[in-house]
Parts: C-alpha cells; structure tokens; sequence
C-alpha cells in the first residue's frame, strides 16, 4: 500500500510539472500519459540538436563529425545548409578564419 502510494505521488508530481510545462496529454491512462511527454520532442528536432551538438564538439570540423555521426560528409552538408535555412545556427567550418556562425541568411556573425 505504501508503495502504491509513492508511486501515485510521483506520477501527480509529473503531472503536475507537465501542466505547468504545457505539454500533457490528457487520457484515462495516467502512466502512458506521462511516458509519451517524455517522448513528445519530434524526432527530427533531437536530431537537429545532435548533429549540431556533434558539430560544435570538433569544433566545425564537417569531415570530424560525419564520421562520428556516420553520415557521408555530403549529408551533413545537406542538413546543416537545411537547418541554417530554418533559422538554426550553424557553426562555421574549422578552417575559416575566426570563431563565428553562419545564419540563416547566410551571413556570418562573428
């Protein structure tokens, strides 16, 4: 019984967080309600911030991150010019000169 209370309390403290986040899923089941929050981020988007966490890790070295990422050097070109197109920053490749991002408009921001 005790058990069972715990477990109830926390699932009313995830609840809880998630109201005050905005992002719940109201159903009759409160466990799988709570569980598919915690995967509500869309796929692509915890992608996007891979590849670019990747990126800024060895330091906008293209070749360094697509082989940790195992991806051709070209597909990284493509979703990187796909992201700066959205919006994201994107860190400059490793041999330019100076610590800057390219933005959406291409332009660079040092």
């Amino acid at each position: 019984m005790v058990k069972a209370a715990k477990d109830f309390a926390g699932h009313l403290q995830l609840t809880i967080g998630l109201l005050n986040e905005g992002t719940f899923l109201f159903t009759k089941n409160l466990r799988w309600s709570a569980m598919a929050c915690a995967y509500a981020k869309p796929l692509a988007e915890v992608e996007r911030s891979y590849i670019l966490q990747v990126l800024r890790d060895c330091y906008g070295n293209r070749t360094r991150a697509a082989k940790l990422l195992g991806i051709s050097i070209r597909g990284l070109r493509i979703k990187l010019s796909g992201y700066a197109k959205e919006g994201f920053l994107v860190p400059a490749p490793s041999g330019s000169s100076g610590d800057h991002l390219v933005s959406r408009s291409g332009s660079s921001h040092t």
